[in-house]
């Protein structure tokens, strides 16, 4: 029997999500914390997504936008990823601009992410 580890891998997500899955994304792309890549690609495309199907009926003033502000990547036994950002209009865009968010070191705004080195916080798992 022959098994095929990255075909296998893309199996598993494809029938997780579907037609989500990016279609040019292949099965060593989710390798390591390459899944975390595609992961964080298939939010993004979902988000951007909902708001052009919300947006395309909107009154200008109220089409909503999204601003990434985070997207990390860490390990508690498996590896984890969290992406959040904000919702706005374009008439909060100034109260946006105020949180200043830009000026914390583990903002992210884009695909690349910020890894959260987590401390050993209980006996059990600092003697693993």
């Amino acid at each position: 029997m022959d098994f095929e580890l990255d075909a296998f891998r893309l199996k598993c997500l494809s029938e997780r999500i579907g037609r989500n899955v990016p279609a040019d994304v292949s099965g060593a792309d989710l390798r390591g914390k390459g899944l975390a890549k595609v992961s964080h690609r298939v939010i993004s495309n979902a988000i951007m997504d909902a708001l052009s199907a919300r947006n395309a009926a909107s009154d200008p003033s109220e089409k909503m936008r999204f601003e990434q502000v985070v997207n990390l990547v860490y390990r508690d036994n498996a590896l984890m990823l969290s992406v959040g950002g904000v919702f706005y209009r374009e008439a909060e865009i100034a109260t946006l601009k105020a949180c200043a968010f830009e000026e914390l070191g583990f903002v992210r705004s884009g695909p690349e992410y910020y890894e959260v080195h987590v401390p050993c916080l209980t006996v059990r798992r600092c003697i693993r």
